[in-house]
């Protein structure tokens, strides 16, 4: 079910694991917003935001499904079941025009971050004649990619579904009218300019009948698949022509995602590296994977694991003579696909390869264990017990806890650090380096997320829990706490802070650093506190609903704002020059002692 966070914001999260945003917190009413995170990583995302939208509007809620309704124009926003182009599931985004629009485009903000947009055009006559297939929907369509990861990955890199390195899936937009007739769009994504640009042909805008949807788009897939198949030939060894580059490590398995006509046949993958002639890696040929005619991921681990040094090599495969195979792939690339005609079976030692004109990445990779370990470290707990993870080292830590536990990750170098609690559990998140934190906690229990150095701290609670984000260098810092917990973001330097209290918390956010332009905000709703203070060149907003109080402060110039419902207090200081809803006596006596704002 969709999870309210705040009251312009929601949460779902995916049976994939991933999570998405609908709405946004920063803002004062509801959005028809969409962040749609990847790879488990907060990092990482898609936001899908309609352009030019004014219209302050309530949600409406069923079910999973989230629906915002403008003057001639609704948004419908909800998840989609895997199926056999999205085997993770998807999302949608679906506009309804209600009557012929002034213009033929739809704009969409599109922002990114973390990821790479490939477009996918229509097949040559030659790919036809190869065999290829390019489903409609995928014509048009963009592949999104990890910006700097894919085709050799960690074991906790593919944990976290970066295999491939593809993310998502943009499909082409098709839009349908009251009667049923439809037509394909044409869409443009340019990522740098933060834009989506969906184009209906103006025959079909002149002349349908209203309300138009827009019914399969934007149809956005968590996939790591190929969007398009094709035939390979027996006894020829193909690959991207685009090399990955690994740790120095070990090897430990190969896949590939294929699927044969009918009947059953080998696969094998292989490394080489770059030089001229390319050279093969001892080992990394890897034993027969066995395919049938279910389209779905094959792999097998390697017996003699190939030892890998941190130099690029191209990922290759070859495949036996059997029935029709179709193996999948996107466009996505620099340069030219590899080929080479050799016998299944065996790898030559020295390749000079041949080139076809067309850039392909394959739906192959190979997992490894990087030198020094490089595992996560998880622990976990469930009822009353307690997850611990604690690591010294370039790992990934994870601990989490459920029921009455406590989650517990803590490291001191270079990684992420997760750790998470529900029901009347703590959950702490501690780092002494350059690393992701978050901290989380629901029920009664405690969220805190803190650091030392350059890094984003998100630390959440709900209900009766804390949150808390701290930070003393340059970095976003984000706290929240729902119920009656207590929100804190607080900042030394160039940072970006947010606190949020819901129910009767507390949201405070705090800086006294040098921020141009970033937003200092802290809000509470309820019997709750919203404070936002800074002293510096800054943005400031404090707010506060119900029983509430929402201050702003200021030491120098930007702008502040504070808002107070109900029967709260609202208040905005510049140098103590500025314009309140209180006198200056009574928030130097009532308030600021309490909050030490």
């Amino acid at each position: 079910m969709i999870e309210q966070i705040n009251n312009t914001t929601f949460e779902k999260i995916l049976p994939c694991g991933e999570k998405v945003l609908i709405g946004n917190k920063l803002l004062p009413d509801f959005k028809p917003h969409l962040r749609m995170h990847r790879f488990r990583d907060e990092n990482i995302y898609i936001d899908l935001s309609l352009s030019g939208v004014t219209e302050k509007t309530v949600p409406l809620i069923d079910g999973d499904k989230i629906t915002w309704e403008g003057r001639d124009r609704h948004i419908l926003m909800y998840p989609l079941a895997p199926d056999s182009q999205m085997e993770l599931g998807g999302y949608e985004y679906e506009i309804i025009l209600e009557k012929k629009p002034k213009t033929n485009q739809i704009i969409i903000d599109l922002q990114s971050q973390g990821l790479k947009f490939y477009y996918q055009p229509p097949l040559t006559q030659e790919e036809i004649e190869e065999g290829c297939i390019r489903p409609d929907n995928v014509v048009g369509g963009y592949a999104v990619y990890h910006a700097t990861k894919g085709g050799m990955v960690t074991l906790q890199d593919a944990a976290k579904g970066i295999t491939t390195g593809q993310g998502f899936f943009i499909y082409r937009p098709r839009i349908v009218d009251a009667r049923g007739n439809w037509v394909w769009t044409q869409q443009f994504i340019d990522p740098i300019l933060g834009k989506q640009i969906i184009t209906i042909p103006q025959e079909f805008i002149d002349t349908a009948t209203y309300p138009i949807r827009h019914i399969a788009g934007d149809t956005i897939g968590y996939t790591t698949i190929g969007g398009t198949s094709a035939v390979a030939s027996a006894n020829y060894v193909y690959g991207s022509g685009d090399a990955k580059t690994p740790s120095a490590g070990e090897g430990v398995s190969a896949h590939i995602y294929a699927r044969t006509k009918n009947g059953g046949g080998n696969v094998q993958l292989a490394l080489y590296d770059t030089s001229s002639p390319t050279e093969y890696l001892a080992n990394s040929g890897s034993p027969s994977i066995n395919v049938n005619d279910t389209a779905r991921w094959w792999s097998e681990n390697y017996s003699s694991p190939p030892t890998l040094a941190a130099v690029p090599y191209y990922v290759v495969f070859n495949r036996a003579i059997w029935q029709e195979p179709y193996f999948y792939y996107n466009d996505v690339g620099t340069n030219d696909r590899l080929w080479k005609a050799k016998a299944f079976g065996s790898w030559d030692a020295t390749v000079v390869w041949s080139t076809s004109a067309q850039v392909r990445e394959y739906s192959i990779y190979i997992t490894y264990t990087p030198e020094g370990g490089g595992a996560t470290i998880e622990g976990s707990a469930s009822g009353s017990g307690i997850g611990l993870a604690t690591s010294t080292g370039k790992l990934d830590v994870l601990a989490s806890a459920l029921g009455n536990g406590i989650g517990l990750a803590e490291s001191s170098s270079y990684l992420e650090v997760l750790a998470q609690a529900s029901g009347q559990g703590i959950g702490l998140a501690t780092a002494q380096a350059i690393l992701d934190v978050l901290a989380k906690a629901d029920g009664s229990g405690i969220g805190l997320g803190t650091t030392e150095a350059l890094i984003k701290v998100l630390a959440a609670a709900a209900a009766s829990g804390e949150g808390l984000g701290a930070a003393e260098a340059l970095l976003e810092v984000i706290a929240e706490a729902a119920g009656e917990g207590i929100g804190s973001g607080q900042g030394q330097s160039y940072i970006i802070v947010f606190g949020s209290g819901l129910g009767n918390g507390i949201g405070l956010g705090l800086a006294t650093g040098y921020i141009p332009g970033v937003v200092v905000f802290g809000t509470a709703s309820g019997s709750g506190v919203g404070i936002a203070s800074t002293e510096a060149l800054i943005n400031v907003l404090a707010s506060a609903l119900g029983h509430g109080v929402g201050i702003a402060s200021l030491e120098a110039l930007s702008e502040v704002m504070a808002e107070a419902a109900g029967k709260g207090i609202g208040i905005a200081l510049i140098d103590g020059q500025g314009w309140h809803s209180v006198t200056s006596e009574e928030y130097r006596r009532l308030i600021a002692p309490r909050f030490k704002v």
